[in-house]
C-alpha cells in the first residue's frame, strides 16, 4: 500500500485565520444584545451572492415590539475577505471600500456609533420599556 502524500502546502492553523468581515459583525450584534439584556437582539444574515462574493447583514430586532425589525448595515466581500463593501442601511451614508480589517472596523464603528444609530436604539428601548408591565 503507498503512502499518501499531502501537495497542499502548509495550511494555515485556526489561530493564524484573519478575522472574517461576518464574524466582527457577530461580535457587535453579540455586544448589543448583551447592553441591552436582550430587549434589543443584534441579528446578523448571511445571504451569497455569487460563487466568490459573501454578503452579510446586520439588524436589530426587538421581540417585544412584535419583532420588528431595523436594518443597520449590510456587508460584501470577495472569497479572500478584503476589500470589503460596507453599506449603511440607516440612510445616513454612501458605501465604502474598506481595504483592511482596520479600516472596516473603524467604517463599522462609525455606522454602529452614529447619531441616526443610537437615536434609534434610544427610541426601541424606550417604547420597549413604555410596553414592560411594572411591578406595583
Amino acid at each position: 500500500m503507498s503512502v499518501r502524500e499531502s501537495l497542499w502546502g502548509e495550511i494555515p492553523a485556526p489561530e493564524d485565520l484573519p478575522d472574517l468581515p461576518k464574524t466582527i459583525l457577530r461580535e457587535q450584534a453579540e455586544i448589543l444584545t448583551e447592553v441591552t439584556g436582550g430587549a434589543l437582539i443584534g441579528e446578523v444574515s448571511q445571504r451569497n451572492q455569487s460563487s466568490q462574493t459573501f454578503s452579510a447583514a446586520l439588524s436589530i430586532q426587538v421581540p417585544s415590539l412584535d419583532n420588528y425589525i431595523f436594518n443597520v448595515v449590510s456587508i460584501a466581500y470577495p472569497i479572500h475577505l478584503y476589500p470589503v463593501t460596507i453599506q449603511d442601511q440607516t440612510g445616513e451614508s454612501q458605501g465604502h471600500v474598506c481595504h483592511t480589517v482596520e479600516e472596516y472596523k473603524e467604517q463599522l464603528g462609525l455606522i454602529l456609533s452614529s447619531e441616526r444609530v443610537k437615536s434609534v436604539i434610544a427610541a426601541l428601548l424606550s417604547q420597549v420599556l413604555a410596553d414592560s408591565p411594572t411591578d406595583s
